[in-house]
């Protein structure tokens, strides 16, 4: 059936009565490649007194608009079978082929060369913790959290079908015991659990709130670069570990609502280049790591600095298109079904 679009000048898409928040597919984008960055500064010592653990920011991003596209999706649908399915259809479909085959590339290494590098290290005794997402290794602990935060979703599901927006103080009591008890380490998705939690509760009180505020966006974008640890710590505001600060956890949730109704959002994170990079996002994530250690393996000894650093982002960028467009999607519409189009399938985020 042919959908009907309504485009704004804030850059929505009205689709099935929801909307499509073209910015943050920039935005996601833009957590990826900082993550990618401030891996390439740590690896290679190079800037990392500036953008070393910038990375830790990026994932928050991914956390909370996680938590933020989940609720808008689907806290409004009813909690029927039918939907579940849909729900965990697009999460498998979204995140499990690519994952499990980069882990079966990494294992297959391990098998052949008795090392995974440039992978992850997968090996026989921890092949099962990763293929079940207990718990990850490397790049992969991001992946682990998001997927067992899947499994909760339906509880929080079910909160809002049964209290409404009154279930935001269950959210907010389940942040405090966790804060409580000192960010438990086990499972994996509770120390992590706030963020993907306020992702949602910034859903529940709806973009609108945010006002499209261009001001709030620009506010918002700043604070982004200064939260990045080395800054701010240069600054003199570091202090508190940054994934138990409440002012990361006020910060994201700001971010993604102002990102998401900005008419200068959708105007440069919503733009073309921007979506493109959103797009290819989950393997951006998976793939540069790997492909920074064999180019540092590899490369010619005049390849320094910045120069490095833009090969190293150009080679990830091409690598994860072909990742996308060869692995990631005709996967994904396998699994979502044939009647899933490129223009209908729902935004989502991958960790």
């Amino acid at each position: 059936m042919a959908l009907e679009l309504e485009r704004s000048e804030r850059g929505l898409v009205v689709e099935e009565g929801r909307r499509y928040f073209r910015s943050l597919d920039g935005l996601r984008g833009l957590a990826a490649y900082t993550v990618a960055v401030s891996h390439c500064t740590l690896v290679t010592r190079q800037y990392k007194e500036l953008l070393g653990l910038s990375g830790q920011v990026g994932v928050m991003v991914f956390f909370v608009l996680s938590g933020f596209l989940m609720g808008h999706l689907y806290l409004s649908r009813p909690l029927r079978a039918e939907q579940i399915t849909r729900f965990y259809r697009h999460r498998v479909g979204r995140v499990v082929p690519l994952y499990l085959i980069f882990v079966a590339l990494a294992f297959a290494l391990f098998l052949v060369n008795g090392s995974s590098w440039p992978l992850p290290p997968i090996n026989h005794e921890n092949l099962a913790r990763h293929a079940l997402f207990v718990r990850g290794d490397s790049i992969l602990w991001t992946v682990a959290a998001e997927v067992q935060f899947y499994l909760l979703f339906p509880l929080v599901w079910a909160g809002y079908a049964a209290w409404g927006k009154t279930a935001l103080l269950w959210l907010a009591l389940v942040i405090s015991v966790i804060v409580f008890l000192h960010f438990p380490q086990t499972p994996v998705v509770v120390q992590y659990l706030p963020f993907f939690l306020i992702g949602v509760a910034a859903a529940v009180l709806d973009p609108k709130t945010a006002g499209g505020m261009n001001w709030l966006f620009v506010i918002a974008m700043v604070g982004y670069v200064l939260s990045f640890p080395e800054i701010n710590w240069a600054l003199g505001l570091g202090g508190t570990a940054i994934w138990q600060s409440p002012a990361y956890m006020l910060l994201m949730p700001v971010l993604v609502l102002a990102t998401a109704t900005s008419p200068l959002a959708a105007w440069t994170l919503g733009c073309g280049p921007a979506r493109f990079f959103g797009t290819i996002s989950y393997s951006v994530y998976l793939w540069h790591l790997p492909l920074l250690y064999w180019l540092l393996q590899y490369k010619p000894s005049v390849l320094t600095g910045l120069l490095l650093m833009a090969v190293f982002l150009l080679l990830t960028t091409i690598v994860a298109t072909l990742s996308y467009w060869l692995i990631e999607r005709p996967l994904r519409d396998l699994i979502y079904g044939a009647n899933m189009t490129a223009g209908s399938a729902p935004i989502t985020s991958h960790i």
